[in-house]
Order: C-alpha cells, then sequence, then structure tokens
C-alpha cells in the first residue's frame, strides 16, 4: 500500500518503487476510495493468500492463517485489538523471508505497509473500535476461502 500523495509521482516499476517501501508484487494495482477501510480490505485478502498457501513450510501452514487473524482483530475490532497489533508486528518478523516461496513474504510485506499507510485509521481502530467503513462491501475482489480454509 502507498498513499496517493506518494504514489502519484512515482513511476510504475519496481525499481521506482523499492524507494518507497513498495514493488510491483503480482502487478496488482488498485485505487482505494476514501470510503473503503483500508485495513479491513488488507485483512480479507490476507486472509484469503492463507488460504491459498501450499503447506510445505511453517511460515504458510502456520503464520499466514494466524497474521490472518490478528489482521482481522485490528481491523473488525475482535477482542483485543491492541493485542492483535502485537501479535502481527510478532508474525511479520516471524513469516518474513523464513518460508519455502514468496507468498510469506508478499504476504507480509502488504500487511507492514498496512500498518504504516493506515496508521491513523489504526490508531482509531484500536483507540476507537472499527470504523463504518468496514461493514462496506470490499474492492479488492478477492474470492472468499473455501469453508474449512485457513
Amino acid at each position: 500500500w502507498l498513499p496517493l500523495p506518494a504514489a502519484q509521482h512515482i513511476p510504475l516499476s519496481d525499481e521506482a518503487l523499492r524507494p518507497a517501501g513498495a514493488s510491483l508484487g503480482p502487478g496488482v494495482l488498485v485505487l482505494l476510495p476514501e470510503s473503503s477501510c483500508g485495513l479491513a480490505e488488507t485483512a480479507r485478502a490476507v486472509r484469503y493468500l492463507a488460504s491459498q498457501s501450499a503447506g510445505q513450510c511453517g511460515p504458510c501452514s502456520n503464520g499466514l492463517p494466524a497474521l490472518a487473524e490478528a489482521m482481522e482483530w485490528i481491523a473488525y475490532g475482535r477482542a483485543g485489538a491492541a493485542d492483535g497489533l502485537s501479535w502481527a508486528q510478532q508474525l511479520l518478523r516471524l513469516v518474513s523471508g523464513r518460508g519455502a516461496c514468496h507468498l510469506p513474504d508478499g504476504t507480509a510485506s502488504m500487511a507492514a505497509s498496512a500498518l504504516r499507510v493506515f496508521g491513523a485509521d489504526l490508531h482509531r481502530h484500536l483507540t476507537r473500535g472499527p470504523c463504518q467503513r468496514v461493514s462496506r462491501a470490499g474492492v479488492l475482489p478477492v474470492p472468499r476461502p473455501p469453508a474449512g480454509a485457513s
């Protein structure tokens, strides 16, 4: 995630995005409207990515589902949202650079950027509970994980 003021003047290439702490990743570009909650969008995306694991390493099998849960605590105001933030930060350190593939790295990078870019929203979620925008339909075309998936 990049805030619009930073993103609007950066050429769309990994080399140009790198100094801003971003990359093209899978090549997805989405303009998130102000009516959407970036934390909820990220929680939905992390949950979906956790369900796409091949299950061949601990960071994917255990770390990504736990990260999805932590992001949901933060976004949706589940009990212990502040604990969810601490848990998410710990998980980001644990899964980054440790997977058999780059799924944990990309997922962790997106989650970390959400916590940074949506910092004002994060503060409001932690101090006042979830914003009204979490109940709106998602913008990212994230399929719902199959029943029983992480």
